[in-house]
Parts: C-alpha cells; sequence; structure tokens
C-alpha cells in the first residue's frame, strides 16, 4: 500500500502536543494550572519513552515568561534558551557521568543561590539511578527540604534501582511504551516532512523494530532514509540491511510444512549464501512462526503481526496446528539464544530445518497421552485381538506379514528422549500377548494394574510353596503394589494347610502385611487357593542373633583383631 504525504511534523513544544502519555500530560497540566507544582518528580519507564523531553517542556512551562503554564510560547528568551539547552537556571546533569558524592555536595551548594532570571531554578538529572549510595544520602536531606525556588527532575530507566528514601520525595510518574500504530503514524509525519513516499509495511516494520520506543523509531528512519531512493520499501529495507526477506522465509517454511527436505535445505543454502548471518535466518525464522502462531490463535492484527494477515503463505498455516507452530518457534528462540556457543552454526540451522520437515511426525504430550488412552481403552474392552488368533487374515491391514500388530505412525516419532514411543508401544503389546491367554479379566478394570512382566498366573493351584508364592505376589500386584513390594522383602514364607507365616527381618514390612492381612487372604482366594489365616513374626538375620550371644570380651578381642569366629 502506497502513500504519498505532505504533512509537516512539528517537535512537542507543549504537553498537549505530547503523545502515548496521556497520564502524564493530564496530571502536569492540572498541576500547572492550580499552582500546585511539587519540588521533586521522578520520571521513570524505558529508553525512548519521552522522559527528557517531557523534563524540559516542564521547565518551560515554569520558566515562561507566560507562566507557569501548561502551553509556553516557546517564542520567549527563556523558552528558546532552554531549547537550546542554554538557559543558566535550568541545569541538565548526566547522572552517569556524575555518580560521586562530590557531584552532589556541588548541587548542594548552589541550590542557595537564588535563579539569575527566571521565577525557578531547575535541576535535570538524567539516569539518576547511576548515582552512588553516598550520593543519594547527601541528596536526601536537599529534595526534602528545598529552598522555594528549586525544582528538581529525576529521570530513569531503572526506577528498581533507586532508593526508596528518594522515590518516597517524589512525585513519581511512569512512561509507557509507545504502540506501533502511534510509531507508524509519527513516521508518517516525519517521511511527509521530506515529502518522501513510503509502502505501509516498511513503516509498520520500523515501528515493529523500534520495540516501543520513539527515538528508536527516528534513529532506525533515519538509517533507512540514508539508502532508500525516492520511495521507502520494505523489499529495499531487507535487501539494504542483510534481512531474509519475506519471500524467501515463506518459501522455505512451505518447503518445511511439505516435507521436502532438499528443496527446504537449497532455499537456505541460497539465503547464506547472500551473505545472511546464521543469527538473523534464526532470528527471522522465530519472528516468521510467532506470527504464524498468533494468527492459529485467531489473531489478524496488523500491528502485531507487522503485516497484513494474508501475506503469510497458507501451507504452514494448514500443514501444522497450533501445538506444532508452538513447538517450532520455541525450538527456534532456543537455537539462536544456544547457538553463540555452537562450534558450526550452519549445521545447526540445517539440522532445524530438518526438524522443521518432520514436524507433522511429532506428538506433544496430550496427544501421546490420548493415543495410550485410546488404546487402553481398546485393549481393556476387548477390541483388540492378539497376533495369531483370528487376524492371520490382516483384512483391515492392522497387521504385518509376520502377524504382528502395526504400531500407529503418529505414535512411531514422538518427541523426547528415551525410549521411542514405537519401542514402548511393542513392550506394552508384547506383555499383554503374554498375559492375555491366561489371565482373568480383573472385575474393576479401571482400577487393575498389569500384571508382572514374565509372570503367567496358572489356572490350576500349584502345591508347590515358591511357585504358590508367586501366584500370591502376582495377584496382589494387580491390587496393592505396596503389599506385593512388602510380601517380597518376606526373609522366609511357611506354608501349613490352613495358614500362613511370613518371616521379616524388619518389623516395618510385617506391620505393613498384617494391617492388609484380609486384603492378602482374598487375594488367595480370588487365586484359586483355600481360606487359610496370615501371621506375621519379626526375627534378626542370623548373623546379628550370634553377634548379640557373644560375651562381651569375646565382642572386644573380635572387633580390635578384626576377625570371626570359627567354631569347629
Amino acid at each position: 500500500m502506497e502513500f504519498e504525504v505532505t504533512a509537516t511534523r512539528k517537535r512537542p513544544g507543549t504537553l498537549a502536543e505530547m503523545v502515548g502519555q496521556e497520564f502524564v500530560v493530564a496530571t502536569l497540566s492540572n498541576a500547572l494550572s492550580t499552582g500546585k507544582v511539587a519540588h521533586a518528580y521522578l520520571f521513570s519507564g524505558p529508553r525512548g519513552t519521552g522522559k527528557t523531553s517531557t523534563a524540559r517542556i516542564l521547565a518551560k512551562s515554569l520558566n515562561c515568561e507566560s507562566g507557569p503554564t501548561s502551553e509556553p510560547c516557546g517564542t520567549c528568551s527563556s523558552c528558546v534558551e532552554i531549547a537550546k539547552g542554554s538557559a543558566p537556571d535550568v541545569i541538565e546533569i548526566d547522572g552517569a557521568s556524575n555518580t560521586s558524592v562530590n557531584d552532589v555536595r556541588e548541587i548542594k551548594d548552589e541550590v542557595l543561590y537564588a535563579p539569575q532570571s527566571s521565577p525557578k531554578k531547575i535541576y535535570i538529572i538524567d539516569e539518576v539511578h547511576m548515582l552512588s549510595n553516598s550520593a543519594f544520602n547527601a541528596l536526601l536531606k536537599t529534595i526534602e527540604e528545598p529552598p522555594p525556588y528549586i525544582i528538581f527532575i529525576f529521570a530513569t530507566t531503572e526506577i528498581h534501582k533507586v532508593p526508596a528514601t528518594i522515590r518516597s520525595r517524589c512525585q513519581q510518574f511512569r512512561f509507557r511504551l509507545f504502540t506501533p500504530e502511534l510509531i507508524r503514524d509519527k513516521l508518517v509525519e516525519a517521511a511527509g516532512e521530506m515529502n518522501r513516499t513510503f509502502d505501509n509495511d516498511a513503516l509498520y516494520w520500523i515501528a515493529r523494530e523500534a520495540g516501543g520506543s520513539m527515538r528508536d523509531a527516528y534513529t532506525l528512519f533515519d538509517q533507512v532514509l540514508s539508502f532508500s531512493d525516492e520511495k521507502i520499501t520494505l523489499s529495499g529495507i531487507r535487501e539494504k540491511m542483510g534481512l531474509v526477506g519475506l519471500e524467501s522465509t515463506s518459501e522455505l517454511l512451505n518447503a518445511a510444512a511439505e516435507g521436502n527436505r532438499k528443496e527446504a535445505l537449497d532455499i537456505l543454502d541460497d539465503i547464506l549464501s547472500s551473505g545472511t548471518a546464521v543469527e538473523q535466518v534464526l532470528l527471522e525464522l522465530a519472528d516468521f512462526l510467532r506470527n504464524l502462531t498468533l494468527i492459529a490463535y485467531g489473531i489478524e492484527k496488523e500491528s502485531l503481526l507487522g503485516l497484513s494477515p494474508d501475506r503469510f503463505p497458507e501451507g504452514p498455516r494448514k500443514a501444522w496446528n497450533t501445538s506444532r507452530l508452538e513447538s517450532a518457534a520455541e525450538e527456534a528462540f532456543t537455537l539462536y539464544r544456544d547457538i553463540r556457543y555452537s562450534l558450526n552454526p550452519r549445521y545447526e540451522i540445517e539440522l532445524f530445518v530438518g526438524r522443521l520437515c518432520s514436524l507433522n511426525d511429532r506428538l506433544s504430550s496430550s496427544e501421546v497421552l490420548e493415543r495410550i488412552t485410546s488404546l487402553r481403552n481398546e485393549l481393556l474392552g476387548g477390541g483388540w485381538t492378539p497376533p495369531g488368533e483370528g487376524s492371520l487374515n490382516n483384512t483391515d491391514g492392522n497387521f504385518d506379514q509376520a502377524g504382528k500388530k502395526k504400531i500407529p505412525e503418529t505414535l512411531s516419532s514422538a518427541s523426547g528422549n528415551g525410549p521411542s514411543a514405537e519401542q514402548e508401544a511393542e513392550r506394552f503389546f508384547s506383555t499383554f500377548k503374554n498375559n492375555q491367554k491366561t489371565e482373568e479379566p480383573a472385575e474393576e478394570p479401571a482400577c487393575a494394574v498389569p500384571v508382572d512382566i514374565g509372570v503367567n498366573i496358572p489356572s490350576e493351584v500349584p502345591e508347590n510353596p515358591e511357585e504358590k508364592k508367586i501366584l500370591l505376589i502376582a495377584e496382589i500386584r494387580r491390587r496393592n503394589l505396596s503389599l506385593a513390594a512388602a510380601l517380597e522383602k518376606a526373609r522366609r514364607w511357611e506354608w501349613t494347610e490352613h495358614s500362613l507365616l511370613l518371616i521379616f527381618d524388619s518389623s516395618y514390612e510385617a506391620a505393613v502385611v498384617k494391617n492388609e492381612s484380609e486384603t492378602l487372604r482374598q487375594a488367595g482366594i480370588k487365586a484359586g487357593m483355600p481360606p487359610f489365616s496370615v501371621d506375621t513374626r519379626t526375627e534378626a538375620p542370623r548373623e546379628e542373633r550370634e553377634k548379640s550371644s557373644e560375651s562381651p570380651r569375646v565382642a572386644l578381642i573380635r572387633q580390635v583383631f578384626r576377625g570371626q569366629i570359627i567354631k569347629g
């Protein structure tokens, strides 16, 4: 979109001409109109938001020959001198260069002298947070009880570094960043001042790059003017400043969305061969992916995207859902942050582009959970048939030639470290196959815990005590994992016809089993065993019992000589 502008830009000379800081303008204007001017002001906010400019306008308003007024004339000697920076009664001090206590002591001495030709003597201290603690302490008394003709105006970008004792003695005003629309409008005025034509996208790009700072926007605008011809265009900016460009970025992401690695890497090679830095390519890819993510959210605000939504390619927008776009953007920003430590930045970005080409094969954690839940419900509901049992015809294509259950493609490429989703799914199906033929379904499948891998419950109750132990622990594990863990720590199992005695080394495991004895009995009945009672006992290991039966003298000798007792 092209505009022809002829308007003239006028720098703000009064509070009414300031834009973007309505609260500051309204408050200061009311104070000047009512005559309730404070003796100290603290202006804080990001760089380029008008703090120092507002301080100078306030100084004009106070010392104008027709003042104090919210609309200084700008033509009297006082206004002209303040605009030029030569007013003897308006002293501007750089806090970054005058940080010592001696500099502040000079100010304390100077405030004793009345202004030369103006109603007020005004000190504007920029970057006041750079003053030392001793300098702040020396300034406290002067700020709290200054002479009636003294006004202090402090400006800072880091208000948290200004001591609370200083902040509490000042009227505070927080300056906000400018919106991209407002910066664009001011750039339109600046272009009109020089009778230059421009593309709307070009000025939006400058406004977004400024990051809310009007001063940064004007600085970048001046740079663009220096290499632009009669017309300011976005393509000219990208070409002269070594940027990737909208077209190249769109082509690269289109190829990645189609999964065409060769084409994507060829486009990347062309971009890098043109002299664009790897960091710049990453930055623009990250910004482009961020914009695609915002569009996926339904945001189409041009000032937020920097371009009209229809300028962004449809390929990635259709191929990648919101979660994949978020993942890709996050990975781009992470790589941009870490690439300064890379041994081969070009190889890093090539790997990143390769991963973008396989973005559709990834699954988020929520998608993996959804797949696993679906498979679990299918297995518990009986909808899955183990290989070899009625599935040899493979009419639905769910089994391979060997009769093995196929893993869904989406499970085969879940992101993350450790075993892949395919390996986990194969292990899950293998375990289910081993136990499907012999184990009975639990009465309440939603609460059942799968039997330990490799343990098959037989159809008949074995007589061998060790086999009975394995059978009972397997059944308990289906019901109570903590009880099964305690049973496994029993040193001996002593079976009789209608009782079971468990002997432990620790009283804790014995107490756990004793409290859950009814659960153990019911598990035995469920496994097909006749009813039995459960009892527990705690015994120290044989070595400890032998040591405890030693006489003190024998124990001392054994300890001194580091030996052991040998019994014949």
